[in-house]
């Protein structure tokens, strides 16, 4: 039987696949779980032009070209369909001049109009913390430093707190207290070190909160109580993480994601 001409309609075309690298597929899968959680799309291969609102902005000739023909990985759009962060894959082809410069050009325009963009590799997928991926694990703090700044905004939270992924002590329907504190596990081994002598006793050692029955109890402390201690006290919630000044939240506070 001869092979059909291009002319023959019987057959159908074959269609080139959206998705051709495995990674590739492996973050819209990731993505598409996070995001739906918060009502969030996922769209992939979306064009710069399509995102950035490039048409008048006087941008320079050779990003105004580029943006016309390159395009995101991944577009996270809004249940109205409004971009809010792009996601990109930079596998081993990222490491070449060209397209290491071709990254530059999209940086600088995801820059010059202020959109975010997360760069990731495979690290972020393959290794797991707490049993959650670095990607997923941005995502929800992106989503979650929204439903924080909003809970502000309506004085559910005071204008002063600033936000600490960390001490959130519930997010989502994650089942783990303080979910988005991966290396909470690791700080408190390094206590339990330290507390049996097995640590310098001048190194710093972790502050971590609890509430029991209504009141907060320090599970550690450096000798003198204060030492490498940030507080913020908001009544009778107190938290507290060494080194992050001025990034306190009360770790008693609930924030649910926006709906």
């Amino acid at each position: 039987m001869s092979e059909p001409s291009p002319k023959d309609s019987s057959k159908s075309p074959t269609f080139k696949p959206i998705l051709v690298d495995d990674y590739e597929k492996v973050t819209d899968a990731r993505l598409q779980e996070t995001c739906s959680g918060f009502g969030a799309r996922v769209c992939p291969k979306v064009g710069l032009k399509e995102v950035l609102p490039i048409e008048g902005s006087g941008l320079p000739s050779e990003l105004f070209r580029y943006a016309l023909q390159a395009h995101f990985d991944f577009v996270v759009a809004d249940a109205k369909s409004i971009p809010l962060f792009a996601v990109e894959f930079d596998g081993a082809s990222h490491r070449s001049e060209v397209q290491r410069r071709r990254d530059e050009k999209k940086n600088a325009l995801c820059e010059r109009f202020r959109f975010p963009i997360l760069r990731i590799n495979s690290r972020y997928l393959n290794k797991k913390y707490r049993g959650m991926d670095l990607l997923s694990w941005y995502v929800d703090v992106w989503f979650a430093a929204h439903a924080f700044f909003d809970a502000q905004e309506k004085g559910a939270v005071p204008w002063d707190e600033p936000f600490d992924p960390f001490l959130f002590v519930s997010w989502s329907d994650h089942k783990r207290r303080f979910p988005l504190w991966l290396t909470i596990e690791v700080q408190m081994e390094i206590q339990a070190l330290r507390e049996r002598g097995e640590v310098h006793p001048k190194r710093p050692i972790i502050h971590h909160w609890s509430r029991r029955q209504g009141q907060l109890s320090r599970l550690g402390m450096d000798e003198d109580h204060s030492r490498n201690r940030r507080l913020c006290d908001h009544g009778n919630a107190q938290s507290a993480i060494p080194g992050r000044a001025g990034r306190c939240a009360p770790a008693d506070r609930h924030i649910r994601p926006a709906s």
